[in-house]
């Protein structure tokens, strides 16, 4: 997994709801989530993007840090 930057909201009763993410210098916003789920490396969220494209997303509580799943989607970056 990949650490990466992402801008979320933490509710008063707990929930997380990510807004946006950046992988490299690419930013993305969060379109809609599906599935979210909880295990011992942490929260795991399926989001989509503006572009229909799905992404894994992981919070890790431990460290305060977010991270990109491997076998997420991710477009190529142009130099």
């Amino acid at each position: 997994m990949k650490k990466i930057e992402v801008t979320a909201q933490f509710t008063a009763s707990g929930k997380i709801i990510p807004h946006s993410f950046c992988i490299g210098k690419n930013s993305h916003r969060v379109h809609s989530f599906g599935r979210q789920w909880a295990d011992e490396v942490g929260k795991h969220f399926l989001v989509m993007d503006i572009n229909a494209q799905t992404y894994h997303l992981v919070f890790s509580p431990q460290e305060c840090t977010w991270h990109i799943a491997a076998g997420s989607q991710a477009p190529a970056v142009s130099v």
